[in-house]
């Protein structure tokens, strides 16, 4: 499945304005834009009775175009909200004209009658002269009905739109790791056998015949296999489940196991063939033994006998394994096939013919104390075993940004990212869709967010350090209205600790500075949280990293103004932006500090009719993506911020030369090139003296327009020097 989004991907960038199967054109000549000289030119379409778990390349689009009411216009929210810490589900709406009773979903002489869902896709594209640019990709969720005068003539369908996290999030709790991955390759039959302990058989998760105990069968009495919730204890008893309906041909069998070594065999597969009446599967029988298959005819003569090549240790004895067996029919043959934890351990060609699986049996040599544990018994069509494998321990090791691939790909849900990697997560438990991605878009410290009807997501990564995109400057009018910035403590954090469930946890502290615990600082600031991550050994990073984005001393710049009206020459370069673009605002207020504002577009709100065309950013600190590189050329990138370094004494507004106080660390000397902030000035180092603290620094002064004498303590507080944009370590 993951292969699949990659390929719909592809085809999304090679040809997404290009959708096929559209069932109306737009017709004739286009018409020529040059906002805002001549209007806008928008158009609208929805996918008509579109197949939801369906890749959108399929759905059949229909333009709806001239039954928008454009005067009236567009508008849409996407992406992070002020004071919010993940993207909310975008929402839009468009009016539409529904004299006809087009847009109403229940009316049976309606054009679009049994069409239209609740979750009818819609795509809005807008051309300003210089080509469709696709603003609005989203379903539409509500049709509420209106008329304009008491005639009831002019009839109305103001559409409620919105991104694929609002269905996302009512959806259901999803089952085990081990389910989930088993469910996923499609079986015929599969007994999941995670019931509870009053449970009086194995119930089907596809709502077929249960499997029937015999003995004592204690369910819910071992809890220990990761991936999935609870197994039943087979010490006592076993289990009979019935299949039907599987090919005669190629189909698969597996189980997951836990047992002592033992020469006996754990489960038995009956078919109606001559030659391979039993499939009796065993563990290795002692320490340097293999696993093995013997098939037997309906004389009970030996058809084959499958010999692994793995060789058992000590430390896989009473451990959890996953087993699988594939039979196909190749002309007179039959090839049979062994697996052993995902592993092909062998492979043997016997001439006769296959027949289908009518019974399993699991720990039918129960009175001998065979197994432990048998769990997710599973059989199906064709030779392709599942991932159930890799499910074993919940994924634990798997990258955050691989999970949410995975969990997208089996819930049908598209996705794309680039992430090229991101920190390593515990095993996956239960819980609804939403809240596993939440969990692993926690860890991973990125950005999940809505694309194309479907999800992405912005690694850490990919912001690190990352280039203007979106350069706007006050002087040339690009800001609709003077921004009003936020000074606030919603982001401030000083105290952190970050814990993994079943493990230990990791407190990280801010004691010094403007944002600090300590006196010079606001006060305390804590708060906790429980990450998913693989190891104990994570945690202090964790814990770090949201110190690090807790006691950045900025402003937010929650409403940045676009007018494009104003500013046409903006709207190729904003239509283009991805998600999480970096932007800065030259031409600062007097009042403001002097560096321009340097900040990440978190989500934004969007109008237009044909007339005007505004937008209202959301922004935060760039900043807080400015991480070291080691070696970079880039003075102010490659180097580590020095610990408490002050002034050691006053400087004038024109000195040259500063005397700083290094009582941790001293910093490097000779000639260097890095700019350091001293009292909000900045100013560039050229060489650094002496071998002991103070040290002398030869400066160039007044970098940032500031120009004031400096003294040596502020009040009570020594003035702080330090990198003027210091770069941190990344998660």
């Amino acid at each position: 499945m993951s292969r699949g989004v990659a390929a719909r991907v592809g085809a999304w960038r090679l040809g997404h304005r290009g959708l096929p199967g559209s069932t109306v054109s737009s017709g004739g000549a286009p018409a020529v834009v040059t906002f805002p000289t001549t209007g806008l030119v928008s158009r609208a379409q929805i996918a008509l009775g579109a197949d939801l778990s369906a890749d959108p390349l399929t759905w059949q689009w229909a333009d709806i175009t001239s039954y928008a009411r454009w005067d009236v216009g567009v508008s849409l929210t996407t992406g992070r909200r002020d004071e919010s810490s993940t993207v909310a589900s975008g929402q839009g709406t468009v009016k539409l004209d529904n004299r006809d009773s087009r847009f109403t979903r229940r009316n049976p002489t309606g054009p679009y009658y049994g069409l239209l869902s609740k979750n009818t896709p819609i795509w809005i594209t807008v051309d300003a002269g210089t080509g469709e640019k696709t603003r609005m990709e989203m379903y539409v969720n509500e049709w509420p009905k209106t008329w304009a005068d008491k005639s009831t003539n002019d009839s109305t369908v103001t559409i409620k739109c919105a991104g694929v996290l609002r269905r996302l999030a009512q959806g259901r709790v999803l089952k085990s790791a081990l389910r989930r991955a088993i469910l996923f390759s499609a079986p015929t039959a599969y007994w999941p056998l995670e019931d509870g302990s009053d449970a009086t058989s194995g119930a089907s998760a596809l709502g077929g015949t249960p499997m029937t105990p015999t003995g004592t069968v204690a369910f819910a009495g071992v809890t220990d296999l990761v991936g999935a919730v609870q197994e039943p204890d087979l010490t006592s008893g076993m289990l009979t489940g019935l299949v039907s309906g599987v090919s005669t041909s190629s189909w698969h069998v597996e189980f997951l196991l836990k047992q002592p070594f033992t020469s006996s065999a754990f489960a038995r597969v009956l078919t109606g063939s001559a030659l391979f009446a039993a499939f009796r599967f065993a563990a290795p029988s002692a320490v340097g033994q293999a696993w093995k298959v013997i098939i037997s005819g309906s004389d009970d003569v030996t058809t084959t006998i499958l010999t692994g090549s793995t060789l058992a240790t000590a430390a896989t004895e009473n451990a959890w394994h996953h087993v699988a067996l594939s039979a196909d029919q190749v002309a007179g043959n039959v090839v049979t096939r062994l697996y052993a934890d995902g592993v092909l351990e062998a492979t043997a060609t016997t001439a006769g013919t296959l027949a289908a699986p009518s019974t399993v049996l699991v720990n039918q040599n129960y009175d001998g104390i065979v197994a432990t544990s048998i769990s997710h018994v599973a059989v199906g069509d064709g030779i392709v075993i599942s991932g159930a494998a890799a499910a074993l321990d919940g994924y634990a090791g798997e990258q955050a940004h691989e999970r949410i691939a995975r969990l997208c790909g089996e819930e049908g849900v598209v996705y794309e990212s680039s992430a090229p990697h991101s920190p390593t997560m515990g095993p996956q438990g239960t819980g609804t869709l939403t809240g596993l991605l939440r969990e692993a878009e926690t860890v991973g410290g990125g950005v999940l967010y809505e694309k194309r009807w479907g999800l992405a997501y912005q690694s850490l990564a990919e912001r690190y350090n990352a280039p203007v995109l979106l350069p706007l400057d006050i002087a040339q009018g690009h800001l609709a209205e003077i921004p009003e910035p936020a000074d606030d403590d919603q982001r401030t954090r000083n105290r952190f600790t970050a814990a993994r469930a079943d493990g230990s946890d990791y407190t990280a502290e801010e004691t010094s500075g403007e944002m600090g615990t300590g006196a010079q600082g606001p006060g305390v600031y804590d708060d906790s949280a429980t990450v998913n991550v693989e190891t104990d050994t994570q945690l202090a990073s964790q814990a770090g990293w949201r110190i690090h984005l807790g006691t950045i001393d900025e402003d937010r710049w929650p409403d940045l103004g676009l007018n494009f009206a104003h500013n046409p020459d903006l709207i190729d370069t904003w239509c283009a932006l991805p998600y999480g673009a970096r932007t800065t605002v030259a031409g600062p207020l007097d009042q403001m500090p002097p560096d321009p504002p340097d900040l990440v577009i978190e989500g934004h709100s969007e109008r237009w009719n044909s007339k005007q065309w505004t937008a209202s950013l959301n922004c935060s600190p760039a900043s807080a993506y400015r991480v070291n590189v080691v070696a970079s050329t880039d003075g102010n990138l490659g180097r580590v911020d020095a610990a408490n370094s002050t002034l050691a004494a006053d400087a004038t507004d024109v000195a040259t030369t500063l005397s700083v106080a290094s009582p941790i660390a001293l910093w490097r000397t000779g000639a260097v090139n890095f700019d350091i902030g001293v009292g909000g000035e900045r100013m560039t180092v050229t060489n650094i003296a002496g071998g002991s603290s103070p040290q002398t620094f030869t400066v160039t002064r007044s970098v940032n327009g500031i120009v004031k004498a400096q003294p040596a303590t502020v009040g009570p507080f020594p003035t702080k020097v330090s990198l003027w944009k210091p770069a941190v370590v990344a998660l």
